[in-house]
């Protein structure tokens, strides 16, 4: 039904005709080299479990005498592109500085392709720093270490960078993004953090997560307080299937979410606006289990992502913990009161799902939240000065400044 995983085509059926005599032949096929099969009918691919090429071979046996095998026909089908790493961002310093004993009026910038060689070059832009001076340039192809003067960028300025596919196995990046500013955390404010095993129970609350940690992602097999739960203390055993669902990114589409599975010795990093990937059908979601046993895929990385502007951006849900944690509903009865939430919810042995959801709590996507089967949840939002988003007073609309501009701390700009 096509030849490639294109977007959108996360399943291919392949049928195979025998022009023979169906009592003289039968049609034997395999994929990738692997064991010969009689092919009984039409078979599904499904893009989630192949990471490259597809080889299907396919030839005629003869069931009577006097007859010869065929000759081996091959059908060839684009594997699911794997996604590049980002670049990485280095600074000769962390921001420009006027002290009289060591002024820094020059930064220069390093950028590393951690990708296979071969498989992608870096293009990168330069930007001020949100509410500065200076030029947004044009994307262009990195070729080495370039400076950047104080002189063009007083306040400070931002580095974004992309891997981009020299080969089709290939897609682009995530964009990482880097400032050269002593303000740690993200711009305008903070983001808080909760965790729970409890279905709409008490959350271990962590103030000014980014903040504290200087974070622009945050990984949940890794979480840097011991009181917060990770997802792999939660799951209660490595052998316990579960999918990944995604509440209210409606209400926060700067965010993304960051998978890393291996299957059949095959490792996949796939990121997605978290907008999209609540879209996903939750029968499309894939099979998790810690160890990767039973023919699942095995989790080993799950991470929220964020630029350092993604308040500026108002690409955050805000809101107050008092409400967040209480799971006041927002103001259509939203989860943790419109807080993004992540969610790991029990599958069955068997593949059937072992949760139920409810759609109406979740602002956008196809997931819901969990009424029932939760293992384990974690809960961001922007811990603004301004009302609850229940309240009629929080007139947060995503995506748009002008709706959070008078709650944004401008104390980033002169750190």
């Amino acid at each position: 039904s096509a030849t490639s995983f294109a977007s959108g085509t996360p399943t291919i059926d392949v049928a195979i005709t025998n022009p023979n005599p169906s009592e003289r032949s039968k049609v034997v096929y395999r994929i990738n080299a692997a064991t010969w099969k009689t092919y009984l009918g039409p078979f599904t691919l499904n893009s989630s479990d192949h990471g490259s090429d597809i080889d299907i071979e396919a030839k005629a046996l003869p069931t009577q005498p006097f007859f010869l095998e065929s000759e081996t026909n091959l059908l060839e089908i684009a594997g699911n592109p794997e996604q590049l790493e980002p670049p990485l961002i280095a600074f000769s310093a962390d921001a420009f500085s006027n002290d009289k004993n060591s002024p820094v009026t020059k930064i220069t910038v390093q950028l590393d392709n951690p990708n296979p060689v071969g498989s992608s070059i870096v293009s990168y832009q330069i930007v001020p720093m949100p509410g500065g001076t200076g030029a947004v340039t044009a994307f262009q192809d990195y070729t080495g270490p370039f400076t950047v003067a104080q002189a063009f960028y007083s306040a400070g300025f931002g580095i974004r960078a992309v891997s981009r596919p020299l080969e089709p196995n290939w897609e682009e990046s995530d964009q990482a993004s880097r400032y050269a500013s002593a303000f740690e955390g993200v711009f305008g404010g903070h983001l808080d953090l909760d965790t729970t095993n409890v279905l709409g129970g008490k959350v271990n609350h962590t103030h000014d997560y980014t903040g504290k940690h200087n974070l622009s992602s945050i990984d949940f097999f890794s979480l840097q307080e011991s009181k917060q739960l990770e997802i792999d203390e939660s799951v209660p055993s490595t052998g316990q299937r579960f999918k990944i669902i995604v509440a209210n990114g409606d209400l926060s589409p700067g965010m993304r979410i960051v998978l890393r599975q291996v299957k059949n010795g095959v490792s996949q990093r796939i990121s997605l606006p978290v907008t999209a990937y609540d879209d996903i059908p939750l029968a499309e979601l894939p099979v998790f289990t810690l160890d990767g046993t039973g023919g699942t895929y095995r989790l080993t990385g799950l991470e929220a992502k964020f630029d350092q502007d993604v308040i500026l951006n108002a690409g955050i849900l805000p809101t107050n913990p008092g409400e967040a944690t209480k799971n006041v509903p927002g103001k259509v009865g939203e989860w943790r009161n419109g807080a993004l939430t992540f969610q790991a919810v029990a599958v069955n042995n068997n593949g059937s799902d072992g949760f139920s959801t409810n759609g109406t709590l979740s602002n956008g996507g196809q997931h819901g939240v969990a009424t029932s089967g939760l293992l384990w949840e974690a809960n961001l939002y922007w811990h603004w000065d301004g009302d609850p988003y229940n309240d009629s007073q929080n007139k947060y609309k995503p995506g748009k400044f002008d709706s959070i501009k008078d709650h944004v701390d401008e104390d980033y700009l002169n750190p």
